[in-house]
């Protein structure tokens, strides 16, 4: 299985783990709004960029997850320290789920930079734009054969 294979796998496994990070984090610490819909929307992010990528990787698609997942990187981020912030500003008295939530934070900061890595390009050329050699030299000769037949 290629790695940008793996990574939208891996992106279909930890979008709903995203997801519920930001939820978890509306229930116990109560935060505004849009400190958890950032958390809804790079989770919907992935999922739709790792179903392109199943679907055929292409170099567009490939670049799209790879996006993807820098948007959940840069999301659980923001959401790692300040769920490490306020997990601290409990001091002695923080429960079990804030505890829970700061370490699931890290976790999933991670788990979006192995993703990351895992969908950029690897040491092949891209083709932007232009078919593969192989792909290439099949369409000319159909359009050889077809010119021939007309």
């Amino acid at each position: 299985m290629e790695s940008r294979t793996r990574s939208a796998w891996l992106g279909l496994v930890a979008a709903p783990l995203v997801a519920a990070l930001g939820l978890g984090m509306m229930l116990v610490h109560q935060v505004w709004w849009p400190r958890w819909f950032d958390n809804i929307v790079s989770a919907a992010l992935l999922v739709s960029a790792a179903m392109l990528v199943i679907k055929g990787a292409t170099s567009t698609r490939a670049r799209i997850l790879s996006a993807a997942w820098g948007v959940a990187a840069a999301v659980l981020w923001g959401d790692a320290f300040r769920l490490l912030e306020a997990r601290n500003a409990l001091g002695e008295s923080a429960t079990i789920p804030a505890d829970i939530l700061a370490g699931a934070g890290g976790l999933l900061l991670a788990l979006a930079i192995t993703g990351l890595v895992q969908s950029l390009p690897t040491t092949r050329k891209p083709f932007v734009g232009t078919m593969p050699p192989e792909e290439e030299l099949r369409e000319r000769n159909r359009v050889r054969q077809r010119a021939r037949m007309d």
